[in-house]
């Protein structure tokens, strides 16, 4: 993932999340 021209390396979803600012939903408590 990349923000403000950094590289940073997430090995996990939540991970992800975090670095985009999204809370971390558990898969049952995802409405999609």
């Amino acid at each position: 993932v990349t923000k403000s021209n950094t590289r940073l390396t997430c090995k996990t979803e939540r991970e992800v999340l975090d670095v985009l600012g999204f809370p971390w939903l558990e898969p049952h408590e995802r409405n999609l």
